[in-house]
Parts: structure tokens; sequence; C-alpha cells
């Protein structure tokens, strides 16, 4: 069924429409206008690319040509100069620093620590089955998620997975999609919201400062990936404090938040299709038996990725890219010109009927035998992807490889499951599943 395009109101334009579910007024936009639409948001013009050769020639673009757009100004607060909000320079250090330790071979490492977190949700879930209760896929999701985060990022700091923290994340990811939309940003007047957002940055922030002066001070030769940053050397010299705590921030809440939803939303997706689960199942169990799997087998569990990726394309966690050109800038049949502000939705790549089969339809087959289409970009394109991409991917598939093999999952959420689109794309209600060995 068509996404129905999106009411524009006198300089309001679709204003409305992207505070109730901005995704799908991106996909109505698409719609109704094709390949190159333009609407008006506010005092801005937005244009939304639709060809994946156009969306990625300008993901793949220098950044002498284009820059991330305003959206992303307003996570300046709370992320400050990391990899996701800088740009120019300070980008460029931060990703030479960083991406040397979460390349394919550097993630490897920490797939015991993927195994040992899985096991723990396995147990939990196994006590909820022994009772006869369903399990939260989201609460389940984001259990690993964090625990994985914490500690990749900080060793056994347990206190960087506490409740507090747990909270505080949600706190700042509800203020961020706040100030998305508003008329007026909420920045700028006093509110309860404002005055929890301040509270939870606060807790955030003392913990990455107390981890990063305790890494400096300690003396210990550990192999987390702050400790690897405080390290780290270039020749400019060591990043500052205030550049660890940014890059270590975004690091800490964008990485679990984005991992939690798509682990969400793929186990919720396979306990709907028992085929796919039955297959999945099988191929864990000839590939690995009852062993603990390791990030070498994980590469020969081909249903298994292909079942993340099918996930990845319905419920892409990053659902937009915000990018403005820089200079006048050409793709194809698309010109535009300096100051543009551009919207790329992998959410639109990935559902258009002209690029996929049914492409509502959960179809894990679309990403076997043959190399993924063009039009999928989960974790963006060109030089500005996204640095974490190969530990998520690693952790996806281990984790629903062992959860699948541990149980028989059935979705028994009361209610239809949609996606919600907030800083990232989340189930909404969060899936209840039946769990059973």
């Amino acid at each position: 069924m068509s996404v129905a395009a999106p009411t524009s109101w006198p300089w309001l334009g679709i204003v409305p429409a992207m505070r109730r579910a901005p995704h799908l007024a991106l996909e109505g936009l698409w719609g109704q206008q094709g390949d190159h639409a333009t609407a008006r948001l506010g005092p801005h013009r937005l244009h939304l690319l639709g060809d994946p050769e156009v969306c990625r020639a300008l993901l793949r673009a220098g950044e002498d040509e284009q820059k991330k757009s305003f959206f992303y100004d307003k996570l300046q607060p709370i992320f400050g100069q990391g990899s996701l909000t800088a740009q120019g320079e300070a980008w460029r250090r931060n990703r030479a620093m960083v991406q040397p330790l979460l390349t394919p071979r550097a993630v490897q490492t920490y797939a015991p620590v993927i195994v040992a977190t899985t096991e723990r949700l396995i147990a939990r879930w196994r006590e909820a089955a022994a009772r006869g209760d369903l399990v939260d896929a989201a609460e389940g999701a984001a259990f690993v998620a964090r625990e994985v985060t914490v500690r990749a990022l900080f060793g056994d700091a347990s206190e960087a997975a506490n409740a507090e923290l747990t909270e505080a994340l949600a706190t700042l990811e509800a203020w961020i999609a706040k100030r998305f939309w508003a008329l007026v940003d909420p920045e700028h007047y006093w509110s309860p919201a404002r005055t929890r957002q301040r509270a939870a940055a606060a807790a955030v922030d003392a913990l990455v400062y107390g981890l990063i002066e305790r890494r400096r001070t300690d003396g210990s030769d550990t192999d987390d990936l702050l400790s690897r940053l405080v390290r780290a050397r270039d020749d400019a010299g060591a990043l500052s404090e205030r550049q660890l705590r940014d890059e270590v921030t975004t690091l800490y809440l964008a990485g679990q938040e984005t991992t939690a939803q798509a682990l969400a939303f793929t186990l919720w997706l396979v306990a709907r299709h028992p085929e796919a689960q039955t297959r999945l199942r099988e191929e864990v169990r000839d590939a690995v038996a009852d062993r603990s799997p390791t990030g070498d087998e994980a590469r020969r569990l081909v249903w298994t990725r292909a079942c993340v990726e099918e996930s990845l394309r319905l419920y892409p966690p990053v659902w937009s890219f915000g990018r403005e050109t820089l200079c006048p800038f050409q793709a194809g049949a698309v010109r535009l010109s300096a100051g543009t502000t551009c919207v790329v939705a992998p959410w639109v790549l990935h559902r258009r009927p002209d690029l996929w089969d049914d492409p509502a339809v959960f179809r894990p087959e679309r990403f076997l035998g043959q190399s993924a289409s063009r039009a999928f970009i989960p974790f963006g394109a060109g030089p500005r992807n996204c640095v974490g991409r190969d530990l998520a991917m690693l952790e996806l598939v281990l984790a629903t490889a062992m959860l699948v093999r541990a149980f028989h999952l059935e979705d028994c959420t009361p209610e239809p499951v949609t996606a919600a689109a907030l800083v990232s794309l989340k189930p909404e209600p969060a899936p209840l599943l039946a769990v059973a060995a």
C-alpha cells in the first residue's frame, strides 16, 4: 500500500508530517514527486534524492564538496565534535584515529565478548521460559548492545552499563528527536524536558571523563577502545581530553542505540517467519554445533547474515542522512546549487518497488549469491560511512545465531509492530516473544 504524500502548510511546509512520522513523510514525498523531490521544511528547502547512484555520489563526495546538514547541529550539544558531527579537518583527524581500531580484523577480538553477553541473555530468557513469561525483544537487544559496547569501549567498567546510564541514553535520544522538528528550539527556553536532558548529559559526561582520567593515570596496559584512543598519536600528537570525550561519547551512545534497534527488529522478523527461522537454526547447528561461535565462523553463517541484512533493509536504524552542498553538484540528471540541503533516506531507497520485488516482504534470499543492490545503504556510503559497521554486523550475526539456536521464537505482540523514527528507527511497541527451547 502506497504512503500518502505529506500535506504542505504555509510557512511550515511538511514540518507537521515530519513531526508525526518523518520516515513515512519522506516516503510519501518520493511517491508523489519521484527521484528529486523538494519540500519546504520551515525556513529550509529540502531536497530528497531517490536515485541510488545520485545518493551514492553525494555521500562519496569530498569534504570540500558537501558537509553534514543543519540537522547535525542539533546533535552537537551531546556529541560535541565526535566523528558523527565533526566537519572538515576535525572529522578527518577523528576518523583516522578511530577507523584502524574498528577494521574487520580488529573487531574479531570482540567476538568472545559478544558470545559471553549473548549467553547471559540466553540464561535470562530460559528463566522467563520456565515461568511461562514472554520476553521483550527490544529490552533483550538493548542489554546485548549495551554490554558489548561498554566492554568493547571501557573493558570491565560496569558502572557504564547501570540503569541510570541506560535511562540517560533514552532521555538524550528523546531530547534530540524533540529538537529536530520543534518550531522553537527547546534549547532556548526552560522546561522539565530540558532539565532532564541536562542531568542525563551530565551523567554521561561524569562517566566518560572519569574513565578517561582513570586510563591516563592508572598506567594499565588494557586493550579496550578507550585505552587505544588515549594512546593514539598522529603528527599533531594525542587527542585532547575534550576530543576523547566527544569521540567516546559518540561511540558509547550512537553505537549501542542503532545496534540494539537492529537486533530487536531482526529477532521480531525471524520470529514471524518460521521457515526462515528453521533454516537459520539448522545453519548454525551445522556450522558450529553446540559450541560458542567464533568471529571466523560468523563469516560462514551466510543465511543468518542474509536475515540480518534483510532486517536492515526493511528497518534501517539510521533511516536518513542529511547533507548540504558546498559547491555546485551534479550527478546524472540532478544538478544542485551550493547551499542545497539534501536528504538521502535508506528507508525510501530500501522500499522502492521498482528496485526490490515485494519490498515490504521479509525475503532474506535477496542477499544470497549476488552482491547487494546499490540501493542498500544501511550504514551509509563513502568516506563517512558508519565507522562501527563491522562490529555491528559481527554482533548482529553472532547474537541472532545464538538466540535462534537456543530458542524457538514466536511473535506474541498483542498489537501490530510498526517503526517509530526518532534519532534511530525503533520498533513500536516493543516486540513480545514466546521463547521455547
